[in-house]
């Protein structure tokens, strides 16, 4: 199996400013809001972190202007809440099982999580454990937290649709290295193989080709690279099946099953 990329990342408690500046909301000079949920941040931080948030602050006018808010009307609350850990933490939920260590200290990565959400219990395993950027913390504070009650992360099941979105927030808010970093979780989720044909490989390569401009290849070269990696198709020899990537679906993954099926059969007579 191919190795995946690796990182060195430090462990931060909850005491490192920055997080303690999210988490308390002390000194906070402007408002971000999102149907119906507010977030207290800080100019000096999401400022230099995004330039579409600079640009709102150096051109407002009316209300927005006079509140220091910012509203993001047409986008999902978890996706500009995720966008807003990333400025203070350079990271988000879900995240590979080290970092997610640094993720307890963040309130805001500990949101409260919905019914409807997919969730399911961290389970032990090898590469999944150690490299899949699909784990999140516990709402549980680290005093209170045991293995045997809630354990120390969660595994979520749609990681790749998450990412894939965050790549899309990133390119579209201009958040600095939030594009990298869902990539790079992108791509170590799709290592894993754990999040291979399903119902959230299928969602996240759809939003991988209908949120982004075509000019934009980073999260795109993943999925052509897993293509090719894991199902044996090389997308260069059939342009037009990635020309419709963005309305992939069941059926279309039933044809890529079929692909992979037949390249393995030649492969094999050609031995």
């Amino acid at each position: 199996m191919p190795v995946p990329p690796n990182e060195e990342f430090p462990f931060r408690s909850a005491n490192y400013p920055l997080f303690v500046a999210i988490n308390t909301g002390a000194n906070s000079d402007l408002r971000i809001t999102c149907k119906g949920h507010t977030w207290k941040v800080h100019k000096a931080i999401v400022c230099p972190g995004s330039t579409f948030i600079r640009g709102a602050l150096d051109f407002s006018v009316g209300k927005e202007a006079e509140d220091d808010c910012i509203d993001f009307p047409e986008d999902e609350p978890e996706d500009i809440r995720r966008m807003i850990v990333f400025m203070y933490a350079l990271d988000y939920d879900p995240t590979d099982f080290r970092k997610c260590m640094n993720l307890h200290g963040v309130n805001l990565a500990r949101s409260a999580r919905t019914e409807d959400q997919k969730v399911s219990e961290y389970h032990e395993g090898a590469v999944h454990a150690s490299r899949c950027a699909c784990h999140f913390p516990t709402e549980l504070p680290p005093a209170e937290r045991t293995k045997t009650t809630e354990g120390l992360v969660h595994a979520c099941n749609n990681p790749l649709s998450i990412h894939a979105m965050m790549y899309t927030i990133g390119d579209k808010y201009g958040v600095v290295g939030l594009c990298e970093a869902a990539r790079r979780k992108f791509a170590l989720t799709l290592y894993s193989r754990e999040h291979l044909g399903g119902d959230d490989f299928i969602d996240a390569v759809a939003i991988a080709y209908s949120t982004t401009p075509d000019s934009n290849r980073g999260i795109r070269d993943e999925v052509v690279n897993c293509f090719e990696r894991e199902y044996h198709v090389k997308l260069e020899k059939y342009p037009e099946i990635e020309a419709n990537l963005a309305e992939f679906n069941t059926v279309s993954m039933k044809i890529l099953v079929a692909l992979q099926h037949a390249m393995i059969i030649q492969l094999t007579l050609e031995e």
